[in-house]
């Protein structure tokens, strides 16, 4: 699996697992393409999420999105201008264990202002936490990673050892790669509840 298919096959996954009138986040804005992938997903009674640490990639997702709006996308969306790791603090408590999908795309806005803002891996994995506690029976996470930029293999090795270390009656955990986990390639990870 090279980059796109990788991309691909996480919103497989998505199209898998989604109901039309769930709520999903966006936990990694970036260029808005997840963003619109998931709203794609979703009719009227459907809600999106979203989350990025950089304004860019805020201003990019609300005209990538604003642009496609259509009849086929009706979904509201809500985007905040902080990390994915406070998001207990901006979603309302009630949609806890009512969360249908997640997106994780990690790394850094391509294209940005700036390459070495990166997501970090503390962030990151409170906000996969917190993620694991907010999604329904049958929701999914799915998890992009890039280990060969700066900061990528630590991330992408303390992600992969989190995922590892869940409770397998509680969430099955998938790994899909092109080449073997010490490579440079992105991988995907995919966390489905039970």
């Amino acid at each position: 699996m090279g980059f796109t298919s990788i991309l691909g096959f996480a919103q497989q996954l998505i199209r898998q697992s989604v109901q039309p009138n769930d709520i999903v986040v966006d936990a990694t804005l970036g260029t808005g393409n997840d963003a619109l992938f998931l709203l794609s997903q979703l009719n009227k009674k459907g809600l999106l999420f979203g989350f990025d640490v950089q304004k860019d990639a805020i201003l990019r997702t609300k005209s990538r999105l604003s642009s496609n709006i259509t009849s086929t996308i009706l979904s509201p969306f809500v985007l905040f201008h902080e990390s994915h790791a406070n998001w207990q603090y901006r979603i309302p408590q009630h949609y806890c264990g009512k969360i249908g999908a997640v997106m994780f795309n990690l790394g850094y806005l391509p294209n940005g202002e700036n390459d070495n803002i990166i997501t970090e891996t503390h962030s990151t994995i409170t906000a996969l936490q917190t993620a694991c506690h907010w999604i329904r029976p049958n929701g999914i996470i799915t998890i992009v990673v890039y280990p060969g930029h700066y900061g990528g293999r630590h991330e992408s090795e303390h992600v992969f050892n989190w995922c590892s270390s869940l409770d397998q009656n509680e969430f099955h955990v998938l790994r899909y790669q092109l080449c073997n986990k010490h490579d440079h390639s992105p991988f995907l990870l995919a966390i489905k509840k039970i």
